[in-house]
């Protein structure tokens, strides 16, 4: 296919196929909706690109992850994100979810079907609201004190919202809060989690990869009755720099408080910015601060068993040379026995907070000092945080509704609330372990219960012969499909009257169109597409 002369920021055309174009190496397929202006900046998984949406003009951002099974956790972490912006996006300090579909790669396996070479891979696109001024960590400006206080007020607001909804974020930092019309939104919702209705349990195995931890987690919860209400997670959650000190030890439970964290090493950088054009970040750990501080990825800390304890020592220490070393009564909570004798040997020293923060507003400094308590039962929660003296004069909290009741129709309540928790025994993951249709998930509106079923079904994944490629794609779809059908205009859970009932029936243009933008020509036996 011949290509066009090359276009800005190294984006250029494809031939005459309407929506192709190729980025930097990389070929993009955006359909008609789309057009593809340049490359604005690459993730940990996907590369962005601003975009102009054919529908209204608007300026917006296009992210493509390729291959999306080429890296299971990363397919994990889109599903995450999907599902969470697809509920959630409404708020005005979380970016906005436009659109989300999926085309068939342009590289990887190709399979015949039919007498035609059909791509085995699938490339995930989602759009979002385009934020010119980039985000906090690339900020290079300075800003005033009272722009300071404003934007950080947005992002508790943001994050006070999620938790409201069960959802915790676990991965907050500068770079993961974007910036424009003088409006803070959160995003990157790879990492996020249910709450499961209480602290979650991390750690089972140090050394054990994600899907091997899963495993034995599940084997644990059978043999150990007390930890029936604990939700498994590994330790590969936030950023070093970002990253609460009860996760660095991760034995035990941790709780909405590592949020918090985030939030005051993310408040420590906009303080800094009120005297010079950039920040630094005010735990300094060693190979986790270069450049943008990059989320981590699964093999970021499993390593050697002598190796990750040195790390994660070494990242205590980080966090003891500036707030000092906690008191032996703080250490005494720590539930693992192991931290507690190496914390106990440790001589008791101040840290450098203060001087690090002698220019900043003192009332500034006292809510900085509870956002960056170590022992987590003891630290400021994010609704305390935004009644702080700090934000006197700005405008009281709104509160906003956990699901956008917009989404519904005057004769279509949205249904009642079901206990959340990842106890086996509950009546939601009950129904999310023993469906055999995953795509039911695209009908809950309530983020929390929708992450609930999803976790269940990662979980279910890793027992599937195909490594739960069939699986994913399935719940991928369907969210892509109830997405596609929200833009237009139908409400959470309403299925339109022309939409195909069972795999067997007529298709309609419409549906035709919809399930085309959603799913490509991707060539999956285990995972057909119909009805949702």
């Amino acid at each position: 296919m011949a290509a066009r002369a090359a276009g800005e920021g190294g984006v250029r055309r494809l031939g005459e196929e309407e929506g192709a174009y190729c980025v930097g190496d990389s070929v993009w397929s955006v359909g008609s909706g789309y057009k593809l202006i340049r490359l604005v900046g690459s993730g940990s998984y996907g590369q962005v690109c601003l975009a102009k949406d054919g529908r209204d003009e608007a300026l917006v951002a296009v992210k493509r992850i390729p291959n999306i099974f080429s890296s299971m956790l990363n397919a994990k972490r889109v599903l995450r994100e999907v599902c969470i912006l697809r509920r959630l996006s409404h708020h005005p300090n979380i970016i906005k979810l436009r659109d989300v579909f999926t085309k068939p790669g342009s590289g990887g396996k190709f399979t015949m079907v039919d007498g035609k070479l059909v791509s085995e891979t699938l490339d995930v696109y989602l759009v979002t609201d385009y934020y010119s001024n980039g985000d906090l960590y690339s900020l290079r400006t300075m800003i005033e004190p009272q722009e300071a206080k404003i934007i950080f007020k947005q992002v508790l607001e943001g994050v006070q919202f999620l938790h409201s909804c069960g959802v915790w974020h676990r991965d907050l930092k500068s770079g993961n809060v974007l910036l424009g019309d003088g409006v803070a939104k959160i995003c990157d919702f790879g990492l996020a989690r249910s709450s499961g209705g209480g602290p979650m349990f991390a750690g089972l195995n140090d050394t054990k990869d994600e899907h091997e931890a899963l495993a034995n987690d599940r084997k644990s919860r059978t043999q150990n009755p007390e930890m029936k209400n604990f939700a498994m997670l590994t330790r590969t959650v936030c950023t070093p720099c970002y990253r609460a000190p009860e996760v660095v030890m991760i034995h035990g439970s941790y709780t909405d408080a590592i949020d918090s964290w985030g939030l005051g090493c993310i408040f420590f950088e906009l303080l800094q910015r009120i005297t010079r054009p950039y920040s630094q970040s005010l735990f300094q750990v060693p190979g986790g601060c270069d450049g943008r501080a990059a989320t981590p990825s699964s093999d970021i800390l499993y390593q050697e068993e002598h190796q990750v304890g040195a790390r994660r020592a070494a990242e205590l220490d980080v966090i003891f040379d500036v707030l000092g070393t906690p008191t032996w009564r703080c250490v005494d909570s720590i539930p693992s026995e192991k931290w507690r004798h190496y914390l106990n040997r440790i001589q008791g020293r101040p840290g450098t907070f203060d001087k690090l923060t002698e220019s900043f507003d003192r009332c500034a400094v006292d809510l900085l000092r509870r956002l960056l308590v170590i022992d987590p039962s003891q630290r400021c929660m994010v609704e305390e945080a935004l009644d702080h003296v700090y934000f006197e004069g700005l405008p009281k909290s709104e509160l906003f509704p956990r699901v956008d009741n917009s989404l519904w129709g005057h004769d279509m309540p949205p249904p009642p609330r079901l206990p959340s928790g990842r106890d086996p025994n509950s009546p939601l993951v009950q129904t999310a372990a023993n469906t055999t249709r995953p795509q039911d998930m695209w009908e809950i509106n309530d983020p929390a219960e929708a992450l609930e079923v999803l976790e269940a079904q990662l979980d279910l994944a890793t027992e599937d012969t195909d490594g739960g490629k069939g699986r994913f794609r399935n719940l991928l779809v369907r969210e892509c499909q109830a997405q596609q059908l929200k833009q237009r205009g139908y409400f959470f859970g309403e299925k339109p009257t022309w939409w195909p009932t069972s795999p067997s029936e007529q298709p309609s243009e419409e549906s035709k169109e919809i399930q085309g933008d959603c799913a490509g020509s991707v060539h999956s036996p285990s995972a057909p597409v119909s009805s949702p």
